[in-house]
């Protein structure tokens, strides 16, 4: 009865201090990201005008809708399965469901971004208020379909427990995009030299995910037509969900500028508005971690690990 208690403790134990570690790569990588922030936006009200920031909010937005509406919400499902196929050591159906992640989103991200290609200079006129930014617009929306091979990447790691290589993922595309932006801007390409260094960051982040990932998922043995289902009845409520919150999070920037049509002032409350975020370094750590961990604990122990999670 001493033994199985003590066991019992010893298991608590473990998974506080795994929680801990997670979180504090995590909550490191959420200050640094910060920081770099801080400093990626004051460059940028020094480096391009107003009109220019303004845009570059509209092209953020831009790529926030792309991205949004052609993942389907599957990194978080790709999470849930990865990280419960790990708990029970079933690294084959793991790697079947990653592999199912990529196919599908190769399947949307390929032929979205094909479209926007084609169409870029009408659409560039009509975002961005001229075809003079199509090169810019081009630039950030590629960088968006590398980005969401980058997430499924990012979600294996997560549901496979690394967290530290998730950390060093995100802060390779964070540090390399505004640093080489920022160095662009600085000499004098404007919003093409911050959409040139977003695609460097993108592009470095793909090849830095690709060796992370390295052998730490077998190739799939099997492939049952039953799993789409499965993975799209967990995904699509997620999907929604993100449509809502990205309808929230730049309704205000696009209403503002279709109201007044001056990049200028967007810019203004863009980077006003970009310097609220600072507290959430105190949440996003722990719901990144939050949801692979529960999957693949109770995968491996049962239901009475949450609990303490």
């Amino acid at each position: 009865m001493i033994s199985s208690h003590k066991s019992a403790c010893d298991k608590r134990t473990i998974v506080h201090a795994i929680r801990k570690i997670c979180t504090l790569y995590l909550r490191v990588q959420q200050l640094i990201q910060y920081l770099a922030a801080f400093i990626f936006y004051a460059g940028v009200a020094r480096f391009i005008t107003q009109a220019e920031v303004g845009l570059w909010s509209i092209l953020a937005a831009s790529t926030a809708v792309f991205t949004t509406l052609t993942l389907f919400g599957l990194p978080v499902a790709t999470q849930k399965y990865v990280s419960e196929n790990y708990g029970r050591g079933d690294l084959d159906s793991a790697a079947l469901i990653s592999r199912l992640g990529f196919r599908i989103v190769v399947t949307s991200t390929l032929p979205a971004l094909t479209v926007v290609l084609l169409l870029s200079p009408s659409l560039s006129t009509l975002i961005l208020g001229g075809p003079e930014y199509t090169i810019p617009f081009i630039l950030i929306l590629s960088a968006s379909a590398i980005l969401n091979f980058t997430a499924l990447y990012g979600a294996d790691m997560l549901g496979l427990g690394m967290y530290l290589e998730v950390a060093i993922q995100n802060l390779a595309f964070i540090l390399i995009s505004r640093a080489s932006g920022l160095a662009l801007a600085y000499r004098g390409h404007g919003l093409l030299g911050l959409a040139s260094g977003w695609l460097i960051g993108a592009l470095s982040c793909l090849i830095l995910s690709i060796y992370l990932m390295r052998k730490k998922l077998p190739k799939p043995s099997k492939h049952p037509r039953d799993l789409y289902r499965t993975v799209f009845n967990y995904s699509y409520p997620v999907w929604i969900l993100a449509i809502i919150t990205l309808a929230q999070s730049w309704a205000d920037i696009t209403i503002l500028y279709a109201l007044t049509g001056r990049a200028a002032v967007t810019g203004i409350y863009y980077l006003a508005s970009a310097g609220a975020t600072l507290l959430a370094i105190f949440w996003v750590a722990i719901s990144t971690v939050i949801l692979p961990l529960m999957s693949s604990e109770e995968a491996r122990v049962g239901k009475q690990a949450l609990p303490s999670i």
